[in-house]
């Protein structure tokens, strides 16, 4: 009598639920991803909702190269688009209070549009980590494939000043329930690099200083009321907002 077959029948591979499933099904039975350079596996066949679930939970860390930490991930809360809604329509009415100026609010709108795009508009708050924000700093100041360079001191210093205003916000307005810990990816530019930048903009350009006859020069070709500003930005100190400001009281 022929000794009967043992072998066990290969299981056949399920069709993902729908087209745009973002897991496939590995041959040892669970649902897999494959994210920089690693396969991981997530539940079984059988229950593709939970495996679908699971990866979205770790997704943000797996896919920007962290160690997931599930205990701290939130399925729900505040995401990085709400955060950055509330926080801009908050600086459009100090705009139109006349607490901050129109060129600070496009400045503000300008950091908090590309904080968006790189962290992830529906990204959750509570998925935030001090890395992400590291990684943010660099790609503020690293240089672009055609030589472009990344932001000065200053500009970084307005878009540092920007999104730690943004988070304190946030989490002075009950939108988070703890602060948000950004850790050195958001620390002010200090003094000596300050200092650096300053050094090496002068030896490119030269000290930013106008001699005597330059001024005298100025003052002859201006008419009435650009030679009042001129002579109020060289003696006093004035920008332009500062002369666009000025009362006519204040000059009879």
């Amino acid at each position: 009598m022929p000794a009967a077959n043992t072998k066990p029948k290969r299981r056949i591979k399920p069709s993902k639920p729908y087209p745009s499933f973002p897991l496939t099904p590995h041959n040892n039975g669970p649902w897999c991803k494959k994210i920089r350079g690693k396969v991981y596996f997530f539940s079984i066949w059988e229950d593709a909702q939970a495996a679908l679930e699971h990866y979205l939970r770790v997704a943000a860390d797996l896919h920007t190269g962290r160690q997931p930490q599930l205990a701290s991930i939130s399925v729900d809360g505040p995401t990085v688009k709400q955060m950055c809604n509330q926080y801009l329509t908050y600086q459009l009415h100090k705009a139109d209070a006349g607490e901050i100026s129109t060129r600070w609010f496009e400045s503000c709108r300008i950091v908090v549009e590309d904080f968006a795009r790189f962290m992830g508009p529906s990204r959750l708050l509570s998925d935030l980590r001090p890395d992400d924000f590291f990684k943010y700093r660099q790609k503020l100041q690293r240089r672009g494939r055609a030589g472009h360079k990344g932001l000065g001191v200053h500009a970084l210093i307005r878009a540092v000043t920007v999104v730690r205003g943004m988070l304190k916000y946030a989490y002075e307005s009950d939108l988070i329930d703890r602060p948000i810990k950004y850790g050195k990816g958001l620390e002010r530019t200090s003094a000596a690099l300050k200092r650096k930048s300053r050094k090496a903009s002068e030896q490119v350009n030269g000290k930013r200083l106008f001699e005597a006859d330059k001024i005298r020069a100025m003052l002859k070709a201006a008419g009435i009321s650009l030679r009042a500003m001129v002579l109020l930005g060289f003696n006093g100190g004035f920008g332009n907002t500062d002369c666009a400001r000025l009362p006519i009281a204040s000059v009879r």
